[in-house]
């Protein structure tokens, strides 16, 4: 400040207007770049990847007033989860401990609820940046944190300080907060990882020590998992811990393969992966729907106006797929009257 000019010129000649205080004004242009802009984010967003909507609840007056409160919406049928966790308050209540939980993890690991200032950074310096949530602790309660609107949505609740330097806000890490930081923790606590059915990690041992044993097998020869590139995600647990490997989505796939190449082994420990394993297995890290089951041929077995066009289109004698009877049905028309 040069001398012969008192504060009240240089807070108008920076802000536009007396310093602070009752009466003070500011210029619209110098408004864009005060913390006061931040109010205009009052509102809902549409997000369309995840499909999700961001509620900005309430702004902070300041960098350095009580945190923003932030809230994500997510639909029920967009979270790929089963409507089992809606049957009651206590699968309801336990299903928002986990989300909330998870977030709580995912929060910490990233540092996401560290500020991005420096605690000798002065008035000026840039401040705030902390995300945080209302994490559970060991009882398994009704929180805020986590709610839900009957069978409609999931929401999770943010605090959020958002980002600044003094007077001025930081564009660029609110964007990376509230766009970018935020949506990644929705998708992977709001959602059932990406709509998969079956996760494979990789290492995971396979096979098993003998056709009498369910010890996992040992020695130079054993070839541990990899999951093919096209199929390979990475997916955060409730721990903190990355496991990346071979998710299977929601479709129709196809295990092909020459004979002793494992397809039957990979099928098995699917079909098992909807139980937990004991460290060591080999077979601890793959995770498969729980509502999965498996569809066996059954060789004679009868059917009676069952509908199997979506496998079979065409019968022996013309029989209508789509009404489908017999005493002795074959190993595939079998398989697809039980599907």
């Amino acid at each position: 400040m040069s001398a012969g000019r008192g504060r009240g010129a240089y807070y108008k000649a920076r802000y536009g207007g007396r310093r602070g205080g009752r009466g003070g004004s500011q210029s619209t242009a110098n408004y864009n770049n005060h913390h006061g802009a931040y109010k205009r984010l009052l509102g809902k967003y549409d997000h369309v990847e995840p499909q999700s909507i961001l509620s900005i609840d309430h702004v902070q007056g300041n960098a350095y007033a009580a945190p923003s409160q932030v809230r994500a919406i997510k639909p029920w049928k967009e979270t790929g989860l089963p409507d089992q966790y809606l049957a009651s308050d206590v699968r309801r209540i336990a299903l928002c401990d986990f989300v909330s939980c998870v977030a709580g993890r995912l929060i910490q690991t990233k540092r996401l609820d560290q500020s991005i200032g420096k605690a000798n950074g002065g008035w000026s310096g840039p401040t705030g940046g902390a995300f945080s949530i209302n994490a559970p602790r060991q009882e398994m309660i009704p929180r805020t944190s986590a709610l839900m609107s009957g069978n409609e949505s999931i929401e999770l609740r943010f605090a959020v300080s958002l980002p600044a330097a003094g007077r001025s806000v930081l564009v660029q890490q609110a964007y990376q907060i509230l766009a970018v930081n935020l949506v990644e923790i929705i998708k992977q606590s709001l959602l059932q990882g990406r709509c998969l059915i079956t996760f494979v990690a990789n290492g995971s041992v396979l096979p098993r020590a003998s056709g009498a044993s369910q010890a996992p097998m040992t020695g130079s020869e054993v070839v541990v998992f990899t999951s093919p590139k096209e199929l390979e995600v990475s997916l955060t647990a409730i721990t903190g811990s990355t496991h990346t490997g071979m998710g299977i989505p929601k479709s129709v796939t196809m295990l092909t393969g020459g004979r002793l190449h494992g397809k039957s082994t990979l099928l098995e420990a699917l079909e098992l992966g909807v139980y937990d394993h004991l460290r060591g297995d080999g077979r601890e890290a793959i995770v498969t729907d729980p509502t999965a089951f498996k569809i066996r041929a059954e060789d004679g077995r009868s059917v009676n106006t069952t509908d199997v066009s979506p496998f079979i289109s065409t019968l022996p004698g013309g029989k209508a797929a789509r009404v489908f009877s017999t005493f002795g049905a074959s190993g595939s028309t079998s398989m697809a009257t039980n599907i």
